[in-house]
């Protein structure tokens, strides 16, 4: 998977014009194969990513579509589109444990759509006029340990469930 000298260059064009849209292309050295982006919620904190799997892409690839296919991957990074895909793919026992109880002032939302869309944090309003979120903490991904993202609405509906059952079997 060598890249030669003006696809490298290409390459990490790519890469930082991707990275400079999270305000993250400075003091980054893809030469080390990983690149550090802040993720994750509530808080995001800086994880190294490696970069393996998105040098193999590019290389199937046309240049072309390298700059789509490196905003692709960072966007996955920093949004933690991989831990949400995650949360859908497995049966709510295998998140259960993981779940941490997030109080919250008002409803969660992470951009304008409806609340309960598809991508938003799950948040239900409780009998005090307070909210309840859920943190979950994924196993490792793509070699990344310790991303942390609200449970977003997608889940509860990948398990089958209303926001209230939610926050009964997660209190069980």
């Amino acid at each position: 998977m060598e890249f030669d000298e003006e696809e490298w260059a290409a390459f990490t064009e790519a890469l930082e014009d991707a990275l400079e849209m999270y305000g993250a292309a400075e003091g980054q050295d893809p030469e080390s194969g990983y690149v550090a982006l802040a993720a994750g919620d509530p808080e995001p904190v800086v994880h190294e990513f490696d970069l393996t799997r998105l040098l193999a892409r590019c290389r199937a690839a046309d240049r072309g579509e390298w700059p789509d296919l490196c905003l692709e991957q960072v966007t996955d990074w920093s949004e933690n589109y991989s831990l949400r895909a995650w949360l859908t793919a497995v049966p709510f026992a295998e998140v259960a444990g993981r779940l941490e109880a997030w109080p919250a002032a008002a409803r969660l939302r992470h951009y304008e759509a409806p609340p309960e869309d598809d991508h938003q944090p799950f948040s239900v309003e409780r009998p005090d006029g307070t909210w309840l979120a859920f943190l979950v903490e994924g196993p490792a991904l793509d070699g990344v340990a310790g991303l942390r993202c609200f449970v977003p609405w997608s889940a509860v509906r990948a398990w089958g469930m209303t926001g209230d059952e939610l926050v009964q079997r997660a209190h069980a």
